[in-house]
């Protein structure tokens, strides 16, 4: 019985709490891969060779004092990641807004909005570092953390893109559970409804 109890207890907090939890995770996703991006963008870290390393925007040596100077010689290379990444950072920018704009609306088509957004930023991320790694292979050093963090942020991306996608499917295939969100938020979106504030009442 004890057991029956505490497997009822567990099934009845999980279905109060999972929407909560899967908004959560949501945002967690969508911020965790644009943050990752912009360490791996701004970082020298993306090759590292026995007295310098250097990433898309300095070279810094080690010895006889680590010193960094601006990267003079960008190749083509150089400059087609730093064009990929810039776009997967506004990409990603745009997914995370709309992301926190559909914690208010709660409309299926936020979701797949922001998946879409998510899709393209992971898109750009793939083909920079894969630019980048071509030209790994082809110097002497070795590949550094930054770009480690580059792939980290592009899974990440990616599986945003596919969590959010799946449940806008998921919302748009029962109405419902849009309407139970809506429940759940409706501190949040109660700015958004007409009649909802307490001036309104008493007038």
């Amino acid at each position: 019985k004890v057991k029956a109890m505490d497997r009822n207890y567990v099934r009845g907090w999980w279905k109060e709490n999972s929407e909560s939890l899967c908004r959560l995770g949501e945002v967690f996703l969508s911020f965790g891969s644009g943050v990752l991006t912009i360490i791996c963008f701004g970082s020298p870290f993306w090759i590292e060779e026995d007295e310098r390393h250097y990433g898309l925007w300095q070279s810094c040596t080690t010895t006889p004092k680590s010193k960094c100077s601006p990267l003079s010689d960008a190749g083509a290379a150089v400059l087609g990641v730093r064009a990929m990444l810039v776009l997967a950072l506004v990409c990603g920018l745009i997914g995370w807004a709309i992301s926190m704009i559909s914690l208010v609306l709660h409309r299926p088509s936020f979701l797949c909005a922001a998946g879409s957004a998510f899709g393209l930023q992971s898109f750009f991320l793939f083909i920079g570092l894969l630019v980048f790694t071509k030209k790994i292979h082809s110097s002497p050093g070795s590949q550094g953390w930054s770009y480690s963090i580059g792939w980290i942020g592009f899974f990440v991306a990616a599986v945003s893109a596919i969590i959010f996608t799946l449940v806008a499917l998921y919302r748009y295939r029962n109405p419902d559970m849009t309407q139970r969100t809506q429940q759940i938020y409706a501190p949040l979106s109660q700015w958004n409804e007409p009649g909802s504030s307490d001036s309104d009442e008493d007038l």
